[in-house]
């Protein structure tokens, strides 16, 4: 490839992009640290020039990602800030929209418009010079693709993990989180340990709070389908109920933390996400025991110990409330963002801030019954409230026969609206 000036005087973003052409030449040997020079004669970029100007660049990058890491996060964020992170630490000379994009796809309305095609994601590999052998680039092109076009998004990056195990540096504890926004993570805290980094900015990247949610990713990496709401808490659950049909699990919710150059999970009591699973009458004593173990434990300041309830969204309400009874408060229903956020996962897990409680109902508290379960509800809701005499902080909710937990989070979201802060919810028998 020629260049139109010599290799020393590239500027550093076409070095990147003439690494990133010549990725071939860096694989062929079957690792890192087995090429060869293209020429020595002017006029010819060769591939040590053009290492040296992306470690240049690399650099650069790092010490503008350490003098980042004291912005707080985003109001509202749910990943913690770890999409501002990335947009700031673009360590490898380019974006991570290509690879964070394939994270973020929605499994229910697949890939929308600013998913590109896979070998944009691989070029950020490629830029990254993460691709280990020729086999693991011939390996990656066909899942790749597949996440593309929406279907199985953790196989790229599982794979990429099995041929290029410390590019990815997953285990069999946090394997169902490969995606390409963890490898993107990876990437920064590589560069955030590496041995350019000097005392000075080691001393800041220590200071940062540099652990963040995960998604509630099950063991085969899939998440429980939970209800959509715009009406979400400021802070970041660390405990959740799963609940499921005949089942129930209580758990610490998945965080990871950045050390020494590395992702691992933040340590937790008792089994990895969903936790143990319970019998109902077993539930509060098991939710008592792990807020115990977690409350001594360092914390970000807006994490959590308040547990969130995790129900698929088109389970029946009446199994939620069950759950609730049994439960001491406060606790919340768990949620998903219904408008796209900068979140770089998909369906990132929040909180409606209204806190649950089961009846009976002290007298005088205003009771919310709305008369069906058409799409107009929330606004009966808020009519029902302007109404009703009293405190409104406190109201009693009553969910209409046949109610799911779409319906429930809907209705929660018009509470808050409404001024109510914690609801007592029951239902109406069937007729």
């Amino acid at each position: 490839m020629r260049a139109p000036t010599s290799a020393s005087s590239l500027p550093v973003a076409s070095a990147v992009a003439a690494a990133v052409a010549l990725a071939g030449l860096t694989t062929l040997g079957g690792c890192k640290g087995k090429d060869k020079h293209a020429s020595d004669d002017t006029g010819v970029v060769r591939v040590a020039d053009v290492k040296a100007e992306r470690a240049q660049a690399r650099r650069a990058a790092t010490a503008a990602c350490i003098d980042g890491l004291a912005t707080p996060a985003p109001p509202g964020a749910l990943d913690g800030g770890l999409g501002a992170l990335l947009d700031r630490c673009q360590v490898c000379g380019v974006s991570w929209q290509p690879v964070v994009a394939l994270s973020r796809i929605d499994p229910d309305d697949g890939p929308g418009p600013d998913v590109p095609p896979a070998d944009r994601a691989i070029a950020v590999l490629d830029a990254c010079d993460a691709l280990c052998s020729t086999r693991a680039r011939e390996e990656i092109a066909g899942p790749m693709r597949d996440a593309a076009a929406g279907q199985a998004p953790s196989q790229p990056w599982r794979k990429l993990a099995e041929v290029c195990p410390d590019v990815m540096g997953t285990d069999a504890r946090t394997i169902r989180f490969a995606r390409g926004t963890w490898f993107a993570l990876a990437e920064v805290g590589r560069a955030l340990w590496s041995p350019d980094v000097t005392a000075a900015q080691a001393a800041r990247r220590d200071a940062a709070a540099l652990e963040f949610p995960l998604p509630p990713y099950s063991q085969v990496s899939t998440a429980v389908a939970l209800p959509e709401s715009d009406v979400l808490a400021p802070w970041l659950p660390r405990i959740g109920v799963t609940i499921a049909a005949t089942e129930l699990h209580v758990g610490a919710l998945p965080w990871v933390e950045v050390t020494d150059g590395k992702l691992a999970l933040v340590p937790a009591p008792g089994d990895a996400y969903p936790g143990v699973n319970v019998p109902l009458p077993s539930a509060a004593a098991a939710l008592g025991d792990l807020r115990g173990a977690l409350t001594g434990s360092k914390h970000r300041a807006d994490a959590d110990l308040s547990p969130v309830l995790l129900a698929p969204r088109a389970m029946p309400a009446a199994r939620v409330l069950e759950v609730m009874a049994a439960l001491p408060g406060p606790q919340f229903l768990a949620a998903t963002r219904k408008t796209r956020g900068a979140e770089p996962w998909a369906e990132p897990l929040g909180a409606i801030p209204v806190s649950l409680a089961a009846g009976p109902a002290p007298a005088g508290v205003p009771r919310i019954a709305p008369t069906g379960l058409g799409a107009d509800a929330a606004t009966e809701i808020q009519s029902l409230l302007a109404e009703a005499e009293g405190h409104r902080d406190l109201s009693v909710l009553v969910l209409p026969a046949g109610a799911t937990v779409s319906y429930l989070a809907d209705a929660l979201g018009a509470m808050h609206a409404g001024g109510v802060t914690t609801a007592i919810v029951v239902q109406e028998p069937a007729r």
